[in-house]
């Protein structure tokens, strides 16, 4: 079953791995299914660095900007942002539940500033979801 995530959805890294893999997931079907139909989706410049970061070729780097060239830009203000990310880091913290990436700390801060849901199979940003309340695509 395909879930179509609700607009507007910033797409992460991990997403985007699972796209890029085939795996024939839900997260996969989902942003396979936003990408064929023209939807707007969201990005961030951290995921775009570690998106293209796992290009083996130039001309698969060259691809990959094609395909996240249509995606709107929703960026961390400075400092007010990433004090957000680091205060979801403690609660999470508080609450025995450690996030184990930074930047995912700043996707859930950047997403729940800009009101978007987050399309992701990263377990840190399903804690963060559980115990913050990113909102999230698919579950």
């Amino acid at each position: 079953m395909t879930i179509r995530p609700r607009a507007p959805t910033l797409v992460d890294t991990s997403a985007w791995v699972e796209w890029l893999r085939g795996t024939g997931s839900r997260v996969d079907h989902t942003l396979t299914d936003a990408l064929e139909s023209g939807q707007l989706l969201w990005l961030t410049g951290v995921v775009v660095q570690e998106v293209l970061q796992g290009a083996g070729t130039p001309a698969q780097a060259d691809e990959l900007r094609r395909v996240l060239a249509p995606c709107a830009v929703a960026e961390p203000v400075f400092p007010e942002t990433y004090e957000h990310a680091a205060e979801l880091h403690k609660r999470c913290r508080r609450a025995g539940r450690t996030v184990r990436g930074t930047i995912d700390c700043l996707v859930a801060a950047v997403a729940l500033e800009h009101d978007l849901v987050v399309l992701s199979v990263d377990r840190d940003l399903l804690t963060l979801h559980e115990l913050c309340g990113v909102r999230l695509a698919v579950r």
